[in-house]
Order: structure tokens, then sequence, then C-alpha cells
């Protein structure tokens, strides 16, 4: 088997990668777009059209307003230049949107499977890519996001494979490498902060012929490494500089206590909410599959959980009793880098919900691969064990295949998602552009960037800011508002239904100003999802 996989060690990979893409363009544009996919895609437009501006900060440079940071103090704008050639090549549609990322994905894979030859063998190495191939959530994830997923893996990966080519090596350059990929992977999304801050705990660790290797030349190493992190955070650097510290200051004030109300003090609450989603993540389920009337729809591999808790004691009983075939160092390299970011994760600038703990879900599937191939090695003249865990990990793979096929394919050719990721948003906004609404008023979360992504721009909606459970005077920023549109005649307002709104007290609030204005509300048409649940309701007012 050893020689089959080395004769043939390309060409089993390539058809690997060709699966992967395979399962993720067959049905590409399903679910329906989702407003953080739409937003990057936002950015994009910004940049190749200049229309908007939709980031959260741009600047003004040879008449164009270049996006800065995305959609606040802490997140920089690097999808939408990522994005923004492919745009411009293949132009603006949920096709192109997904297909980058899916790209990068495949280009992950690759990478992981010659870290993991090189770090472990060829036997871990694909038994880890067929088990990210073939997961549910792995397949999803992937597919609709940049910033959570297929960016942030890639840095992730890169960096591994830049800091042990220097690490075995001699050149300095895989050294500044890795230090403006971690700045750049710090400016995408914060919390890759986790990753780094586990890498310098790893370093602290592992430290001695680390630091041998930087004393032949420290003012060198200090000089271009610090030139490197920063030019990866270059985003940040624009920004803090423009605004004086502004991410810094936002940093220090949410602190302890987030904006949305999520309280860093309570480290083990936060932390059992994050294994929730952990636990989750090895179940097959995915966020968004539990919107609206899904969850009962969902395939799950209860086998997932068992098999991964029972690797890691397996190689932890292994490492300590000596019995291990890999080296003990490299697979407690493994395993705590995982172990250290889920301990970092309570703490956030946000939320605890999302995909965040999505950056170590790669990491699951190789502690998979090491117990398998460890155990096999161990009992490898006790053919009875060896049969009964390989007839476990077929087990697996099919249950699995199962959750896939059911969760990623079946279920959404028969519903085409739920709520905010529902495929009804196409139909929506082919209505709107076949009747020149081009100018909506939009009066909830998640409609707004779909509906200028889909359209390529053409469709600039109008987005009120009032947000369910804010402040006063947010609320009364928002009654102004409506009044004034109300003033100006505006002539459509969309709401999602009362099943599917983030904002449930919204329509209530709008409405009372229509009619203590002597007007009506009146409806004049519902989108429905295929399952025949209205996701969104179009009014005017006469």
């Amino acid at each position: 088997m050893a020689g089959f996989m080395e004769k043939n060690e390309k060409i089993i990979l390539a058809v690997i990668i060709l699966i992967y893409l395979i399962l993720e363009i067959i049905n590409i544009s399903l679910p329906g777009l989702y407003v953080d996919e739409a937003f990057s895609g936002c950015i994009g437009l910004q940049i190749l059209k200049n229309i908007g501006p939709f980031a959260y900060y741009s600047v003004k440079l040879f008449g164009r307003c270049l996006p800065i940071m995305q959609g606040a103090e802490y997140s920089g704008a690097m999808e939408g230049y990522i994005l923004s050639p492919f745009l411009w090549l293949f132009g603006a549609n949920v096709v192109v949107l997904r297909l980058v990322p899916i790209i990068m994905q495949a280009g992950f894979l690759i990478a992981l499977y010659f870290l993991l030859k090189d770090f472990f063998n060829r036997k871990v190495a694909f038994a880890s890519i067929i088990f990210l191939t073939i997961s549910s959530v792995f397949l999803l994830e992937t597919k609709l996001g940049l910033n959570s997923a297929s960016m942030l893996h890639l840095a992730a990966i890169l960096v591994l494979c830049s800091l042990f080519k220097w690490y075995r090596g001699s050149n300095r350059v895989y050294f500044y490498v890795v230090l403006f990929i971690l700045g750049l992977g710090i400016s995408i999304r914060v919390w890759f902060l986790w990753f780094v801050n586990s890498l310098i705990i790893l370093f602290l660790i592992f430290h001695k012929k680390i630091l041998s290797k930087i004393r032949n030349s420290p003012a060198r190493y200090l000089f271009f490494g610090l030139l490197s992190f920063t030019s990866g955070l270059a985003l940040f650097v624009i920004y803090n500089f423009k605004v004086k510290g502004n991410t810094v200051n936002y940093i220090t004030e949410h602190f302890f206590k987030t904006k949305f109300s999520i309280n860093n003090g309570l480290y083990f609450e936060n932390l059992s909410s994050r294994m929730e989603f952990f636990i989750n993540y090895l179940n097959g389920l995915h966020p968004l599959m539990m919107q609206g009337v899904a969850r009962e729809q969902i395939a799950v591999n209860q086998l997932y959980p068992f098999l991964f808790f029972g690797s890691l004691f397996w190689l932890a009983f292994s490492f300590f009793s000596g019995k291990s075939s890999f080296s003990r160092g490299k697979v407690s390299f493994v395993v705590l880098l995982l172990c250290l970011v889920i301990l970092q994760s309570p703490f956030t600038l946000s939320s605890l919900n999302g995909p965040h703990l999505f950056i170590i879900f790669p990491l699951l599937p190789v502690i998979l691969a090491l117990a398998w191939m460890d155990i096999i090695e161990v009992f490898k003249k006790n053919r009875v064990i060896v049969v009964i865990i390989n007839i476990v990990v077929a087990v697996f793979v099919v249950a699995e295949c199962n959750a896939t096929v059911r969760n990623n394919y079946l279920y959404f050719n028969k519903t085409g998602g739920a709520g905010n990721y529902t495929d009804t948003v196409y139909e929506l906004v082919d209505y709107l552009k076949q009747n020149e609404l081009f100018s909506p008023c939009v009066m909830d979360w998640g409609i707004y960037h779909n509906l200028v992504f889909l359209s390529a721009g053409k469709i600039i909606p109008r987005q009120f800011g009032y947000i369910e459970g804010g402040e006063s005077d947010k609320k009364n920023s928002f009654i102004e508002e409506c009044k004034l549109t109300l003033n100006k005649n505006a002539n459509l307002y969309i709401f999602h239904s009362p099943v599917f709104t983030n904002r449930p007290q919204i329509y209530r609030i709008f409405e009372k100003i229509v009619l203590d204005s002597g007007r009506s509300l009146i409806e004049e048409k519902k989108f429905y999802q295929r399952n025949g649940m209205a996701v969104y309701i179009l009014y005017s007012i006469k």
C-alpha cells in the first residue's frame, strides 16, 4: 500500500482535489447568497466601479474611494482586493464569488498534504485531506466565505510551511514570510490572533533551536521581521494612522465587554458556548442549518465526537507510555495548537457565535488520522485489532458521506436554504431589476449587500440603521429617518417576514409612523422560499 501511494502520489492527490472541486461546484449557487459573502463582494465592486463606499472606512486616492477596513475597527478589507480581479474578469455573480474561496481552499489542501507528509508520512497526509474532502461542514463553510475559512486557512498553512522551511534550513526569507503572513492574517480577521498567540506559546516551548538561529544576526532579524509584520498589517497601519489609533481604542474600550454585550470576564461560561459550537462542528451541524425549519432535516454524524475524543485519548496514552510511532514533539505540536486556540476562543471583540472556531477545523481530521495510523502501527502484529479499527474508520467515512450528501445536496436542492441563506434572494433581485426599482428602502439586516452585489451595483438601496435592542438614541434616529423618507415619497420598503426578521419591532414602529402621517402601508408582494414560507415582503405607502 505504501509503495502504491508513493508511486502514484501525484495522481492520487490530483484525484482527491478534483473530487473536492466537483463536490463544491455541483451546487455552487446553493444555499442562497449570505450577507457576509455579499459584503466582501460589495467591497470588490467598490474597488472596481468606485461605487458606495460600502466599507467601514475608506480613503480617497487618485479620485477613487479605496476600502481600508471592511466592517469594523478590527477587520481589514483584504477580501475585496482579492476578489476584485476575478470580478473584473468574470463579472459580479455568485459563482465567481464562491469559486475564489473554493480555489484557495484547494490550494490549502495541497499545501496541507505536503506539510503533513513532510511532518509525519503519506498515510496521515492522505487520510487527513480525504476526511476534510468528505466533511459536510468543511465543504459548506469553505464555499460560503473568504474571511472565516479559505483565506485564514491558507494563511495559516503557508505560515506553518514557511516556518518549518526556515527552521530546518538557513534561508531567512522564510522567517520574514512567516511574519508578513501573520500580519496579513490579523488584518483579515482579528481572531487570527488566536493562531498567532498559539505559535508564540509554542515558540516558548520549542525555543532552543529557534533562538540559536536568531542569535546569529539578531539586528537583521529584528529589523526585517518588524518590517515584514507591519507590511502584512498595512491596512491596520493606514487606518490607525489616519484615525489616531482607533483599533487600539476600540480594543481597550471593549476588552471586557463587547458591543454585542459579551462579557470576556465570564471565561468559563464563554468557553462553554464555544465548546457547544465545537461539538456542533464535530456532529456536522452548521450554524445556517439551524435557522428556521432546517434543523430537523439535518443528518448528524454522531460517531465523529466519539472518534475525535477517543483519538485524543489514544494520542495522550501513546505519548506518555512511549509507544507512539510518531515523534512526540510533532504530535504534541498539533494537539497543543488545537487546544491553545480553543482556550483563547472565549475572549472576543464581537460575539461567541458564528464561524470563528472554524479556523481550527482542519486539525480535527489530522488528529483522527494520527490516531488511526498510530494504532495500526502499534498493533500491526494483532490483525484482529487492526481489522476492527479499519472497520470503525470505514463506518465513520460512510456516516460522514451520508451526512454530506443529505445536508449539502439533498437538503439544499429541496429547500434552497432558509431565511438569510435562501435562494429566494435571487428572485427578489430579478424582480427589482425587471421593474427598475433601483433604490428601495431596506428595513432589516441581511438584505442590503445581497441586493447591491447580485445586481452588480445597479441596485443601491437605502438601509435604515436602528438595531432592535439598541440604545434609545438609535431608535429615535431611526424614527427620524423614516419620517424623512416618507416626506421624500419613497415607494418601496423591503422587510423580512416575521419568521426570519432580525428586528421584530421594526415593522410595528414603521407602521405607526405611516399611520400617524395619515397614510397606509400596502403589501405589494411576498417572496417565498421553496417550503412555502414567506421570506421577503415588499410594501408601498399610499
